[in-house]
């Protein structure tokens, strides 16, 4: 890997809050070697993951509601983020019983 993106470049990369689009291209590219699996995540701090991508380049989106509670998970087919592609993973209903 030191030999794709050197040590100082990958040291940039996780010392900054969020990556730049140029980051983004190098990591992404890491998924093409041989033999190698590579799985990111996107976080928002005090809420959860927003999104991850696995080996394969499939983004898994994660919505959140107003409380902070994880309402759905749901991929775009094809990786076209279009609404007519979202295919809805899980769905979270929160319901309380009254006291």
């Amino acid at each position: 890997m030191k030999a794709i993106i050197n040590e100082a470049t990958l040291t940039s990369i996780a010392s900054k809050d969020e990556p730049s689009t140029s980051d983004w291209v190098l990591i992404d590219g890491l998924r093409a070697l041989p033999n190698t699996l590579v799985t990111t995540y996107t976080y928002k701090p005090l809420v959860g993951m927003l999104t991850s991508t696995d080996p394969s380049g499939i983004t898994a989106y994660y919505d959140y509601d107003d409380f902070g509670r994880l309402k759905e998970t749901y991929i775009y087919k094809d990786n076209i983020i279009a609404p007519a592609n979202k295919q809805t993973l899980q769905k979270y209903e929160y319901h309380y019983h009254n006291q």
